[in-house]
């Protein structure tokens, strides 16, 4: 019998649940105070972006933001502000560096001038050290250009009625080009599921496309054969560090394992074979078992990620901690899972499926929906953001 899972009741500034001394940084939230606190005093902004199931933010924090010199210099010479990935989308998307931890050093007003993610305690230093320097020589000579440029998350959509074959053909020769086809999947490595992609192929399955059902199932194969998945509990972590899914990043997110399992269900859908309704299954014993909130009847947001606890042989597992799990409550991630949800019902002819899907979506509308304003963000200790 496993030991019962642990909930992380995250606050606001905490990413780790080890000990250690990151909340020694006076952390400010993301907002205007905190960017005209930095204007008046001349200071440049740390913008720290984490997530509570990454393990190199837990690392961050445990060792360069608890190394004495960087929080004294920090909170010398910065205004820190930190940002959680997951309930600040849009933040992320503007200033992360390419993965987690992401640390961006921003002027008041709020442009780019270095950034960077993992950095060991005293590579931190001199990052911060360096940047410092560099803004207080140009910031006198009144010459202050960005190291980097700032990132343009702006796009323009072509609004069209039609999508024609010509779109499509075009749409199938970049997923050839960037198709593995040794090991499936799309790209070398690290290598990420890019469930959009197979949402896609299996829709052009559906049009009896032969070339793109070879690439789906080889793919979907070797996800579920991959160390990706997780064949003791079900479900699967975050990406492979591999190009052949052997080496995974151990955290487990919502997002992923809905969009997963509504793919595993169209797969099984389109072909009948029981290994994609084996997978499916398996997906939804690890959503039910360690992110549905059985007494809300939503779901967890994620769980941490634990190299440790999943290296284990399973009689091993069994009898340890289970990694804590995230309990914060995102809209957009439980609609998915109520979608999938609401597949499997259908398609596996299971009543228990839809309850669950009820339950949740239910949640949604009573606590994050406001007639005014629409849906919230996510949902945490009773209160919307």
């Amino acid at each position: 019998m496993k030991i019962q899972r642990g909930v992380y009741m995250s606050g606001k500034f905490h990413f780790s649940p080890r000990e250690n001394r990151a909340h020694e940084i006076n952390w400010r939230e993301w907002g205007e105070e905190a960017f005209k606190e930095a204007k008046e005093k001349e200071k440049l902004v740390l913008l720290s972006i984490s997530a509570v199931w990454c393990h190199w933010c837990h690392v961050m924090d445990e060792i360069s933001y608890s190394y004495k010199p960087n929080i004294n210099f920090i909170n010398d010479e910065f205004i820190p502000i930190r940002v959680d990935n997951d309930k600040n989308p849009d933040i992320n998307k503007r200033y992360n560096m390419g993965g987690w931890p992401t640390t961006v050093i921003l002027t008041p007003k709020g442009e780019i001038l270095d950034g960077s993610t993992y950095m060991p305690d005293k590579t931190l230093y001199s990052f911060l050290a360096k940047t410092s320097r560099y803004y207080r020589l140009h910031k006198r000579k009144g010459s202050l250009i960005n190291k980097k440029e700032m990132k343009n998350t702006e796009s323009t959509l072509q609004k069209t009625n039609d999508i024609n074959e010509e779109i499509l053909t075009n749409i199938d020769k970049a997923i050839d080009i960037h198709f593995d086809s040794h090991f499936g999947g799309f790209g070398v490595e690290p290598k990420f599921f890019n469930v959009e992609t197979l949402d896609y192929l299996i829709f052009r399955c559906f049009n009896k496309k032969e070339d793109m059902f070879k690439m789906i199932i080889k793919t979907l194969d070797a996800m579920a054969n991959g160390a990706i998945h997780d064949d003791e509990e079900g479900g699967f972590f975050r990406y492979s560090t591999t190009r052949d899914w052997s080496i995974p990043h151990y955290e487990k997110m919502l997002e992923d394992n809905a969009k997963l399992l509504d793919i595993y269900l169209k797969m099984f859908q389109l072909t009948s074979e029981g290994k994609y309704e084996n997978t499916a299954i398996g997906i939804i014993k690890y959503m039910n078992n360690n992110l549905l909130d059985t007494k809300s009847g939503a779901f967890y947001g994620s769980q941490a990620a634990d190299e440790y606890y999943y290296s284990l042989a399973k009689e091993d597992r069994r009898i340890k901690v289970a990694p804590l799990i995230d309990n914060t409550i995102y809209t957009d991630w439980n609609a998915m899972a109520i979608s999938a949800y609401t597949r499997a019902y259908y398609v596996l002819k299971d009543a228990n499926f839809l309850s669950i899907a009820q339950r949740a979506a239910t949640f949604l509308i009573k606590n994050c929906f406001n007639e005014e304003h629409g849906m919230y963000h996510y949902y945490i200790n009773q209160a919307q953001k």
